[in-house]
């Protein structure tokens, strides 16, 4: 893809979204730089970018910004080239697309987060390295020294109210059995047929929190150190064919930077 410019993204490296971004952008290959900070304290950049609370926040290199999943699939799909456009060629096709998109983005965006969390958060040995992961010096320090503020924080910007976490895994099933139920309906072994595409890589980013596949775009916790609960949740899901199709698109298409 022909790209002008390196685009600036500014993330907390470890979230669905932002997995998200560097996965199409690796696909599409534009060029970018990723600023990354730690989950909550990320506000303080991207704010300052020009976004808000949402991830990632890209800086296009006409100066535009893009905030969250939505404002990223909208901008490289107007990047993709004919032939190879995000969401498909015909009209018809693209609308089914993005209605499907969309049904996936509504259930997934912050349930993941806020099912995965809520498990994680009281393992602070596990999740400090993910969370982290190349953040600013002062971030790190803040996360490790002030884990409990931190920890707070989190809970209080995912919402861990007793509805919330009960509305996650059902938000979560329906997800799995949307994709469950269309990959019965084209009867191929990917969404994009015999090859991953667009849709299974969409998937597959934000629901890889779900299974901990090889080849996540960055460090995520051993699985053998999740709590039990999520340890369980993790092997049932790889085991049904949602959580199968992301394994092999990771495996099949995911390669990504150290």
């Amino acid at each position: 893809m022909a790209s002008s410019g390196t685009y600036r993204m500014v993330t907390a490296r470890v979230s669905p979204m932002v997995e998200l971004a560097r996965w199409l952008f690796d696909r599409y290959d534009v060029p970018f730089s990723e600023e990354c900070h730690a989950p909550m304290l990320h506000v303080l950049a991207t704010r300052a970018a020009g976004g808000g609370v949402e991830l990632p926040v890209i800086v296009t290199p006409a100066g535009a910004v893009w905030t969250g999943a939505r404002d990223t699939l909208k901008g490289v799909d107007a990047l993709s080239p004919p032939g190879r456009k995000l969401f498909g060629e015909a009209e018809d096709e693209r609308a089914a697309n993005q209605a499907f998109v969309e049904e996936l983005l509504d259930r997934l965006l912050t349930q993941v987060r806020r099912f995965v969390y809520h498990h994680v958060l009281p393992n602070k040995q596990a999740l400090l390295p993910t969370v982290t992961f190349r953040a600013p010096l002062w971030e790190r320090a803040f996360v490790g020294r002030l884990y409990p503020l931190w920890r707070v924080l989190m809970a209080r910007g995912l919402d861990f109210s007793p509805q919330a976490l009960a509305d996650a895994p059902v938000k979560i099933e329906e997800a799995l059995a949307l994709v469950e139920a269309e990959l019965a309906r084209r009867k191929t072994p990917f969404l994009g047929g015999a090859a991953p595409g667009s849709l299974d890589v969409i998937f597959s980013a934000l629901a890889g929190p779900l299974v901990f596949p090889r080849n996540y775009g960055t460090r995520l916790p051993a699985v053998e150190d999740l709590p039990d609960a999520l340890r369980r949740f993790v092997a049932a899901t790889r085991a049904r064919p949602a959580g199968d199709l992301v394994l092999r698109t990771y495996d099949a298409t995911r390669f990504p930077r150290s």
